[in-house]
């Protein structure tokens, strides 16, 4: 009897062992699902929130433009003579960074300035209280307009002077080139021009 007492009580302890061994690895397999679930709800989060991100960034919510992206763009106006000489020809360009630099560039593409002429410095001012301009140059400048006629030197003045002034809206530009007065073979520009006929 005492035999079979041992026996039940050593088959009862292996049964609680093996039922307790199986709880923890089905709590283990539990525990191991529920954050494998946990991470994929996290993954579908981020990929929610990136979603709504690019939609975000690629409409209003109102259905109307992107403001920004409008006002970005802005329009300069470009001058370069007539075939003749005797005015000039007006083109608008469009830009989203409206810059001197990116003035001087129209005007080289437009063959008015040589390549090599380059904006030393550039400031928005004051004049008489109107609104003016200070456009220094690089020396190329003056050396491109030695040698040139008078009708010459005014159409490649002119179409720097209406384009600046017409661009930003002013009323003078005074034209420099490496911070000393503008000297040709036929005159000083040591003030503000106006817009050139």
């Amino acid at each position: 009897m005492k035999k079979s007492v041992k026996v039940m009580i050593g088959m009862l302890m292996i049964g609680l062992l093996m039922m307790g061994c199986s709880n923890t690895s089905s709590e283990d397999e539990d525990k191991s699902e529920e954050k494998e679930a946990q991470e994929l709800q996290i993954d579908d989060k981020k990929d929610d929130e990136q979603q709504l991100e690019l939609e975000d960034e690629s409409e209003d919510p109102n259905g109307d433009e992107d403001e920004n992206a409008v006002s970005a763009v802005q329009k300069a106006v470009i001058y370069s003579p007539k075939e003749n000489a005797d005015g000039f020809v007006m083109e608008e360009s469009e830009t989203t960074e409206m810059t001197p630099e990116y003035l001087i560039g129209q005007l080289i593409e437009k063959n008015v300035i040589p390549s090599g002429v380059e904006v030393v410095s550039f400031e928005e001012t004051q004049n008489d209280g109107e609104k003016a301009l200070l456009l220094d140059l690089s020396s190329e400048f003056a050396t491109f307009l030695q040698p040139m006629g008078t009708t010459g030197e005014y159409v490649a003045i002119g179409s720097i002077c209406n384009t600046f002034l017409d661009t930003y809206e002013c009323e003078g530009i005074q034209i420099t080139v490496e911070g000393e007065v503008l000297t040709t073979g036929h005159a000083e520009y040591p003030g503000y021009l106006t817009k050139f006929d």
